[in-house]
């Protein structure tokens, strides 16, 4: 019997094991980035020169805010993309925190970032803050003066994105960007080069032409001269081509006009 009891302990304790629940499997962790959105910078008093200075500043912003944050970044411009446009005409208008939130949370997004880009007489002044939806309250804010050309602007976006986000500024002596940032054309389109292509064909070719009906109508003018009347034919087609080079030097004056003023 003594002996009997170990092996029975050593049953009981297996069957006790094999009825215990099996233990839940613990989830991996989860691999989705944190989601922010960056809605489009609010322009205040500034001139028509600056209309585009806050889309373009946004960009900048939006890409800073996704390095220092580490975070997916969702910008307005792809919130309108995925928007039709009598909804596009609702994205917070009127900058609310509770428009914000509102995005945000539409768009699964933890936390929005929006701000406003004005001017104070010479001096620029960039605006940001951090909203975080589900609490509904701004985390951080950061506002930087600027004083100089709008170049300056683009290094202010950079540091406000990660003064949001406690990051220190960038060294003064750190390249923003090798390309400046304007509001003006680039440079000549390809309007310019062809109507400055006609217009030059067309000023060559009226010359020529012309210089050739001159000396046409100087040799009819010569008692001595023969065969008058295929001279008289040759001034004429001269005439001719020097008629139509003048056309083509007008077309290419209107085309180079007009590539101008776009």
């Amino acid at each position: 019997m003594s002996r009997l009891l170990p092996l029975l302990s050593l049953v009981l304790a297996t069957v006790a094991r094999a009825q215990e629940p099996a233990p839940t499997p613990t989830p991996p962790p989860s691999t989705e980035r944190c989601k922010i959105v960056v809605l489009n910078l609010v322009g205040r008093s500034l001139s028509e020169a600056d209309a585009e200075v806050p889309s373009i500043l946004t960009e900048t912003l939006a890409g800073e805010v996704g390095v220092v944050s580490g975070c997916d970044v969702v910008s307005q411009q792809d919130i309108v993309a995925m928007l039709d446009y009598e909804k596009q005409k609702a994205v917070c208008t009127d900058g609310s925190d509770s428009c914000l939130a509102e995005v945000g949370a539409a768009l699964g997004a933890e936390r929005v970032v929006a701000g406003t880009i004005g001017k104070l007489g010479s001096e620029y002044v960039l605006a940001t803050r951090l909203m975080n939806v589900k609490k509904g309250a701004v985390e951080s804010r950061a506002e930087i003066p600027v004083s100089g050309p709008p170049e300056q602007l683009r290094r202010a976006a950079k540091n406000a994105g990660r003064r949001l986000f406690n990051a220190g500024d960038l060294p003064p002596d750190a390249k923003v960007d090798a390309t400046p940032m304007s509001t003006t054309s680039e440079g000549p389109g390809a309007l310019f080069w062809v109507g400055g292509a006609i217009a030059g064909v067309g000023l060559v070719t009226g010359v020529v032409a012309g210089s050739l009906a001159a000396i046409a109508e100087l040799r009819l003018a010569d008692p001595q001269a023969h065969q008058k009347g295929a001279i008289i034919d040759e001034g004429r087609i001269a005439l001719a081509v020097a008629g139509g080079g003048a056309a083509l030097a007008v077309l290419g004056g209107a085309l180079l006009g007009i590539s101008l003023v776009e």
